[in-house]
């Protein structure tokens, strides 16, 4: 069981200094089919996302992939040490991705048409459109290129399971925010946006920390 661990880390440290360094946009370790992703930053990866991995691989037969990427829309990217230490939890279990997909679209071209595993905060994002400027000329995003987005990711086949989460008005989760518990039929998506979502219940599953709260 040692030498198991010991290689499942190495692998995933290459993993890290592969997707790091460009030599490969992606890197999956684990065996099986990739039906549903778990993106996170997982800093740290708690007893939620724990919980509802296996809410999903208890309705649908298959445990997820955690997706780790090193890059984000609303964060800096994330640096080799960090990625180090936020994916030692993940030697003990064989599904991950390590990644530089960024947005959704980046990674619906890159796994095809999955479902991917989220929090009522990211699918807020992914709905609103001023999350789809670009960012290096700092300009503002566009109705228009988010259903662009919306458009491609349902024709790729892409679907979410959506979990309710506390949140605020503007879709941050951390302890000092002014919160409240919202589930996926509360919000206000783009018509594209609401079919590929599925939402689950808070009688079902309700867990209020996050990692910004652990941290």
């Amino acid at each position: 069981m040692v030498l198991k661990v010991l290689a499942h880390t190495l692998q995933i440290f290459n993993g890290i200094a592969d997707v790091m360094s460009a030599k490969k946009s992606w890197v999956k370790l684990g065996n099986g089919e990739m039906q549903t992703v778990f993106p996170g930053s997982f800093d740290p990866w708690h007893a939620g996302h724990v919980g509802m991995a296996q809410y999903v691989e208890d309705k649908y037969g298959q445990g997820p992939f955690y997706e780790l990427s090193i890059n984000n829309v609303d964060k800096t990217q994330v640096q080799r040490y960090s990625a180090r230490i936020r994916t030692l939890p993940f030697c003990f279990l064989e599904k991950l991705i390590i990644s530089q997909a960024a947005t959704f679209v980046e990674k619906a071209r890159l796994y095809g048409g999955v479902q991917f595993i989220t929090g009522v905060d990211t699918i807020a994002r992914i709905g609103n459109s001023r999350y789809y400027g670009d960012e290096k000329e700092n300009a503002a995003g566009s109705d228009e290129q988010r259903d662009a987005a919306l458009q491609e990711l349902s024709d790729r086949g892409c679907r979410f399971i959506v979990f309710g989460r506390e949140m605020s008005t503007d879709f941050q989760t951390g302890a000092e925010d002014v919160k409240i518990y919202m589930e996926l039929q509360q919000l206000k998506l783009p018509p594209l946006l609401q079919q590929m979502c599925e939402g689950v219940p808070q009688s079902d599953f309700r867990y209020d920390r996050s990692s910004r709260d652990l941290r």
